[in-house]
């Protein structure tokens, strides 16, 4: 047996649905990613795909973990002007990710277990490097980094 429902809205022409579809829907614009991060979230999704002893010394694969604070880190730099950074397999199972601008440079370290590391200071003049961990709460942090590496 065959139940068959009577479905009235398909019984509509277009035209007197537009106006209900036109009032329930928003338009939304494409998302638009800088060259650098596009760039940047390709190369990360190329180390995902390492195999377990990719260095040649039994490191494991990278960690989901570290991959997804990556492209959370990556993503929420407000900062639209950075360079490309260097996007690098750690052995143990982490990423690194390290910019260049002009005279400075910035080392962001991801263990496996999510936790992020920072270095920062001048190349070649001779001045102490800063370094510390990002907090959980980690976007005021990052992007005044962001900040201070484009000058």
């Amino acid at each position: 047996m065959i139940l068959t429902l009577p479905m009235p809205c398909l019984e509509k022409s277009v035209t007197e649905i537009k106006p209900a579809l036109e009032s329930q829907w928003i338009q939304t614009n494409p998302l638009a990613l800088e060259a650098w991060l596009f760039s940047a979230l390709s190369e990360l999704s190329a180390l995902e795909q390492l195999p377990e002893g990719w260095d040649g010394h039994h490191s494991p694969r990278i960690s989901h973990s570290a991959s997804l604070k990556a492209r959370r880190l990556l993503s929420s730099l407000r900062t639209r002007t950075l360079p490309q950074p260097a996007v690098m397999p750690m052995t143990g199972g982490g990423i690194g990710l390290n910019w260049e601008a002009g005279d400075r440079e910035l080392q962001l370290t991801i263990y496996p277990d999510g936790e992020v590391l920072y270095l920062y200071g001048k190349l070649n003049q001779g001045e102490p490097v800063q370094d510390g961990s990002l907090p959980e709460n980690y976007q005021d942090e990052l992007n005044r980094l962001g900040m201070w590496l484009i000058g």
